[in-house]
């Protein structure tokens, strides 16, 4: 285990920051770069997963956690979907000089909005990271810890790719 998990791990306790790996804060390996709001839930996504982004189990959140914080969009079952379509288009490279080969995989794997008690506002989003994301956090050694209000708050998905390289 790379010690971006453990880091992340023990910045659990902190809903301020979040911790991400620099293959992905620098952003060097994504094609299809998600737009501002894709970004937003992104960071979201794996801020929720912590120290257990590497894991292949189901991360999950209540859409009433994502509407309650502040510079996220007044999100619905139906604005999440292309957002999640994004995440899934997302393309990740990591090419490994040391071993003479590249790797081409995705960020998300699957999402599901579980919208049956959708009357009483209980509606759950669950995701499992691809295999690609899974493997490039569990090796990663270097991190960017991100205040997350700052990227909530950030008007252009030029801004947060540009604040997550700079971290």
């Amino acid at each position: 285990m790379g010690k971006t998990l453990q880091v992340a791990a023990d910045r659990a306790y902190d809903q301020s920051k979040t911790v991400l790996p620099a293959e992905v804060a620098r952003g060097v390996y994504m094609r299809n770069a998600p737009s501002l709001r894709a970004l937003k839930l992104m960071h979201l996504m794996i801020s929720t997963a912590g120290g257990r982004m590497a894991q292949d189990v189901r991360h999950e959140m209540r859409l009433s956690d994502i509407r309650r914080i502040e510079g996220m969009a007044h999100h619905d079952r139906e604005s999440l979907k292309p957002l999640f379509e994004e995440l899934r288009a997302a393309v990740l490279t990591y090419d490994d000089p040391q071993a003479m080969r590249y790797t081409i995989g995705g960020l998300l794997d699957q999402a599901v909005v579980d919208y049956r008690h959708e009357l009483s506002g209980d509606v759950l989003v669950s995701w499992f990271f691809g295999r690609m994301f899974r493997d490039m956090a569990e090796r990663s050694n270097h991190w960017a810890i991100l205040d997350r209000q700052t990227v909530f708050h950030l008007g252009s998905k030029y801004s947060v790719l540009l604040f997550q390289h700079i971290a």
